[in-house]
């Protein structure tokens, strides 16, 4: 796999956490079957992708034992790394500390997550869907800017109420950051373009705003018609989102400075064939969604 950008395969298990199968994969990033599948069985053995060979002690746990951990941690609930030490010692798996128990979880990528309420998709989510992905199946996406927004949790600390935006007015913040990021962005972009590229937004309140509408409005700015509410699996960013997320986790650093200096590098590192290829999976989605009449695409492959 060393022939292989390293981006490439980390690309590779994103959509591998998210569920998609091999072929699923192979159809959205375009990279063949085998270069998946081997990235898929490394990461399930290894947690990791790297091939490189790194030094230090030798792992107190065999890779049999560390199977067994992580059986006993995914998917369930109130599992702490001093639980499944004495229940190692216990069962006379294993003799090992709970920090040793830390680092196989992390070798074997299981993070801590809040689990989230179920966002099930109503029969009106469904129709909206369904309509959307019949109408622009053959819609060219290479001339949309989407819009998203994430929060990188890697580093904890702080509080999230702490983070204000100060205005005078709270419909003037959207304006503010489409006029001074997005129409430059879109006016270099889009230098050369015959066709006027358009903008997509979700249904969140600050995009649905008069402010935001009427700003749109008087400069111009096309926006992407009909997008769905529960439209989150069709939009690409929530990919690139996922991927830097991963990429982040290599990554060392212990302030918050620290952070977003490499938040900042890790954007300025993404390559152009990933977003295309993230772009050209859009169609595919689209026909899963038909497929499984305005369901998720996660059941279709």
């Amino acid at each position: 796999m060393s022939r292989r950008p390293p981006e490439d395969r980390w690309a590779v298990i994103s959509f591998h956490k998210q569920g998609l199968t091999t072929a699923a994969i192979c159809r959205t990033t375009g990279f063949d079957r085998r270069f998946v599948a081997r990235c898929i069985s490394k990461y399930n053995d290894t947690g990791s992708v790297d091939d490189a060979q790194h030094a230090g002690r030798p792992r107190k746990l065999s890779k049999g034992v560390e199977r067994t951990v992580e059986k006993k941690t995914r998917g369930k609930r109130h599992r702490s790394s001093r639980v499944i030490a004495r229940e190692l010692k216990r069962q006379k798996i294993a003799d090992v500390s709970y920090s040793t128990v830390q680092r196989t979880w992390h070798r074997r990528g299981l993070r801590a997550f809040k689990q989230r309420k179920t966002s099930r998709l109503s029969k009106t989510h469904k129709r909206g869907r369904l309509k959307f992905a019949k109408t622009n199946i053959r819609k060219d996406w290479s001339t949309v800017v989407f819009s998203d927004e994430h929060t990188f949790k890697q580093f904890k600390g702080g509080n999230p109420r702490h983070s204000f935006v100060w205005d005078k007015s709270v419909s003037e913040v959207p304006g503010h950051i489409l006029q001074n990021s997005l129409l430059p962005a879109a006016e270099e972009w889009f230098e050369d373009e015959k066709q006027e590229w358009e903008f997509q937004q979700d249904k969140a309140s600050c995009h649905t705003a008069k402010s935001t509408k009427r700003w749109l409005e008087q400069h111009g700015v096309g926006v992407v018609e009909a997008w769905p509410t529960k439209g989150d699996d069709i939009n690409p960013m929530e990919n690139l989102w996922a991927i830097l997320d991963d990429r982040l986790e290599q990554k060392k650093f212990t302030t918050k400075k620290g952070m977003k200096k490499n938040i900042r590098e890790l954007w300025d590192e993404v390559d152009s064939s990933l977003l295309h290829n993230l772009i050209h999976s859009i169609p595919d989605r689209l026909r899963r969604i038909r497929k499984a009449e305005g369901g998720s695409i996660k059941a279709v492959h």
